[in-house]
């Protein structure tokens, strides 16, 4: 089995800034979109969690107004 690294992971609630949402979805493969579309994203999501790991913004989880949940990461 391959070594636990969820106790090294640190999901912490609304932390999000626009540049790291962008940021994180062009690493995800997803188009980039303006920063203000990204802000109103943050704004409207009914939750938004950041995953840090060792203080570093790895991944990200949403979920939005359609009660859709969005993950991307690193």
């Amino acid at each position: 089995m391959g070594e636990n690294i969820c106790e090294e992971i640190r999901l912490v609630d609304n932390i999000l800034q626009a540049e790291d949402f962008i940021r994180l979805r062009i690493q995800a493969g997803l188009v980039e979109i303006p920063v203000e579309h990204a802000r109103k994203a943050l704004q409207n999501g009914l939750m938004n969690v950041s995953a840090l790991y060792n203080g570093e913004l790895v991944g990200m989880g949403r979920q939005d107004d359609r009660n859709e949940i969005k993950v991307w990461d690193n």
